[in-house]
């Protein structure tokens, strides 16, 4: 994909998430407050405590230092906490980063963006650039994070960041702007990996599982693009790991397609694991129609059927 084929279809997204912006501007999380600004470290202070929780081996007492000084951010100190992940991005704890980046976010997002944007390592880049557009949007500011991304970004770094994007602005509460968003990059035809996982995830982060298969069955009744099928998928998958035997039944409803047959041992894997005594049973009395699950599921029989109490297979 070149700029102007990026360009083109990210104004799309933009122009198609009005509507949905302005929606999600009064539904979003209230904004963060930080510490009065007179309470707050000066530039070197801050420097030298977010070096010291850094150098804390333990994660817990570490995330929690970090998170009461990122609290106490301001225009006049993030640069002494910038100073330490310049120099430490390579080696940091990517959880680590992600609160500082996080917090920047939310006192300066377009200050963030830029920094991170200097980062050298492209994959630090996308990672640092990915946390700051979805906390961004996550925050009801989707179009203002998407113009700027498509603005700023270049063409491999945007790609990967828009998926993280449309996530938080789902999470956001605002399913109908990532939706259009994500339909409307599918349509031009070029590659992001893991959009349909990152929107169904930003879903299912806002909604109940009811509501995110009503979603689902409704986005891939209407829309004439590839993406429909894709997202009903992943959202099969997806709600198999959070309730297996909803989707069990979901899958059972669904008219078969030419994926449905080959993810139906992922989702009894996860029924198995939850229930092996349901599944088993579902196995011997109503899965008619997918060998390949029963087969899983006999692999992974487990200790109500076979008394062994562990799954065949596992070490003894």
């Amino acid at each position: 994909m070149n700029r102007n084929d990026w360009q083109r279809g990210l104004m799309i997204g933009v122009v198609a998430g009005i509507a949905g912006f302005l929606i999600g501007r009064s539904i979003g999380p209230a904004p963060i407050e930080f510490s009065d600004p007179s309470d707050a470290p000066d530039a070197r202070s801050m420097e030298r405590a977010v070096r010291e929780a850094l150098a804390e081996p333990r994660a817990f007492p570490r995330t929690v230092a970090l998170s009461q000084l990122m609290q106490k951010l301001s225009a006049e100190n993030v640069d002494g906490a910038r100073a330490v992940f310049d120099e430490k991005i390579a080696i940091a704890q990517s959880q680590d980063a992600q609160i500082f980046l996080a917090a920047w976010t939310h006192l300066d997002p377009y200050s963030a963006f830029d920094a991170t944007l200097g980062w050298k390592s492209d994959k630090r880049r996308e990672y640092g650039v990915g946390v700051i557009v979805r906390e961004w949007a996550a925050s009801g500011k989707a179009v203002e994070a998407l113009t700027y991304l498509r603005q700023e970004a270049d063409v491999e770094t945007a790609k990967h960041a828009v998926i993280p994007l449309i996530r938080g602005w789902a999470q956001s509460g605002d399913i109908g702007g990532a939706t259009r968003l994500a339909v409307d990059l599918a349509r031009t035809g070029g590659e992001y990996p893991g959009l349909e996982e990152g929107l169904v995830r930003g879903v299912l982060g806002s909604k109940r599982v009811e509501e995110t298969i009503r979603w689902a069955e409704d986005l891939a009744a209407r829309d004439d693009s590839e993406l429909g099928p894709a997202i009903l998928q992943t959202s099969l998958l997806l709600v198999a790991a959070q309730a297996p035997e909803r989707a069990i039944r979901w899958y059972e409803a669904l008219e078969p397609r030419s994926w449905t047959q080959p993810i139906l041992p992922t989702i009894t894997g996860h029924w198995v694991d939850e229930d092996p005594r349901a599944a088993m049973t579902w196995r011997r009395c109503c899965c008619t129609q997918a060998p390949t699950a029963r087969f899983a599921l006999w692999t992974r029989e487990t200790a109500p059927c076979c008394g062994s109490g562990r799954a065949v297979g596992e070490g003894r």
